[in-house]
């Protein structure tokens, strides 16, 4: 069996918004199958102060559309964008669907939910850059693919993106319970620098001084 985190609940989805004008919302599911994101019984908020029940209508690009016991029109399906749905612990099925694998060497394979693995820290190894984000997990077929997301710079809302594959090679450590995992990216991965600008300003003015004879 694999690694689980110590706490009760489980994010499995986040609503996106209002989809059409019947009180349905768009859920971005963190389960492998996104529609069995309605398979888990009462969903609630993170304060659990909310709870719902979700009918899921049918799959999009983006997840999933439903509706939520309790929203009846477009305007309280726009007020809960943003809102983390989660489940309880108990309510998930042993490791089995919602997994990644990965390769634990000495310790044979391991699994981990999708959900235990989005929203981890992301130490990077290669070189000093700033942390990342699991954003998504995925599986194209031929093994499962880590998203990681991280800031084009300092304090900007630009991010970087990669899929990470998801393999002792490239992630080291998993840890849990401390919220991060380590990250070895393979080589040719990883976005370039964007090039320097040219300081035209900077340059003109050294021709001044220089016509000038300062």
């Amino acid at each position: 069996m694999g690694a689980r985190r110590s706490t009760e609940l489980v994010c499995v989805g986040v609503i996106s918004g209002a989809f059409g004008v019947d009180g349905q919302v768009k859920i971005k599911s963190f389960t492998a199958v996104p529609e069995d994101i309605g398979a888990y019984g009462t969903l609630v908020t993170e304060d659990r102060n909310a709870s719902f029940t979700l009918k899921v209508n049918r799959t999009i690009k983006e997840g999933v559309t439903g509706y939520l016991s309790g929203i009846t029109d477009r305007e309280q399906a726009n007020a809960l964008r943003g809102i983390k749905l989660f489940v309880s612990r108990d309510a998930l099925p042993e490791l089995a669907a919602d997994t990644a694998k990965i390769d634990a060497q000495e310790q044979g394979e391991q699994e981990y939910y999708h959900a235990d693995l989005v929203g981890l820290t992301v130490r990077w190894l290669d070189q000093p850059r700033s942390n990342g984000t699991v954003k998504a997990v995925f599986d194209f077929g031929a093994g499962d693919l880590l998203e990681i997301i991280w800031p084009v710079a300092q304090n900007s809302d630009e991010m970087h993106s990669i899929l990470l594959p998801f393999d002792r090679e490239s992630v080291p450590e998993i840890r849990l319970a401390e919220g991060y995992i380590t990250a070895m990216p393979p080589v040719g991965l990883m976005p370039k620098p964007a090039a320097k600008k040219r300081r035209h300003k900077a340059r003109k003015r050294k021709e001044n001084d220089r016509d000038s004879g300062k």
